[in-house]
């Protein structure tokens, strides 16, 4: 498989296949990743940081849009801890 190089945005399925057509937008492309109001999907954002705050933003980005806000927002918040912990150990 391709990959994407850094500074590259996918917007589209960026090679994935899915092996059940009648599944592809449920992995691909769930409703709750397009319901924001900017019509921007989260993905898009969170690939240009790194693992933990790309999830910060993945989780505040999508919150009251799945199932619990509150839920997604102390997700948003233990990888924000979690960042921060890491990079204060890391520049001792």
């Amino acid at each position: 498989m391709e990959t994407q190089p850094k500074d590259t945005v996918c917007t589209q399925n960026c090679g994935a296949k899915s092996s059940n057509p009648s599944s592809t937008s449920a992995v691909e492309h769930p409703a709750h990743y397009n319901k924001h109001p900017s019509g921007i999907e989260c993905i898009d954002i969170a690939e240009a940081f790194s693992f933990n705050l790309g999830n910060v933003i993945k989780y505040v980005f999508r919150a009251g849009f799945k199932d619990n806000e509150v839920q997604d927002l102390e997700k948003a918040a233990w990888y924000l801890r979690r960042e921060i912990s890491r990079r204060a150990t890391t520049t001792k």
